[in-house]
């Protein structure tokens, strides 16, 4: 009787053991060129100024952009519900965290996820910040 219960706690404690193995699951990354894509909408612009970061301008009228698979973006203004229309559209890149818009080549910027629905595209050169979250 007493082997039959440590052999019962044996495969109790392996059952147990696999059920946690099993369970657990690994949390996916998506790499910055697959994360970008969505809508995000502009909160705010922050630039240094005499070495402090302040931010100013807040985004209040619903501007957005959209990162498209294909690297194809369209940035959109939103004055209104009834008259949202499209400031530019154009490609971008991603390399690594580094994003590079058609329309601003000199001006690639680091994308720095603060979580999966926040994100800070910070100019390389340490310039303005614009601070977008999911849309």
């Amino acid at each position: 009787m007493w082997k039959f219960n440590l052999k019962m706690k044996r495969i109790a404690l392996l059952l147990i053991g696999f059920s946690f193995l099993f369970s657990c699951k690994k949390e996916s990354t998506l790499e910055p060129s697959k994360q970008i894509i969505g809508k995000w909408k502009t909160v705010y612009l922050s630039e240094l100024v005499q070495g402090n970061r302040e931010i100013t301008d807040y985004y209040t009228l619903g501007s957005y952009i959209e990162f498209l698979e294909g690297g194809v973006y369209k940035s959109y203004n939103n004055d209104n519900p009834s008259n949202t229309f499209i400031l530019s559209t154009g490609t971008y890149q991603v390399n690594g965290d580094v994003l590079t818009a058609d329309n601003d080549q000199t001006n690639p910027r680091t994308l720095i996820f603060k979580t999966k629905n926040s994100l800070i595209l910070h100019e390389v050169d340490g310039g303005d910040e614009i601070l977008l979250e999911r849309y």
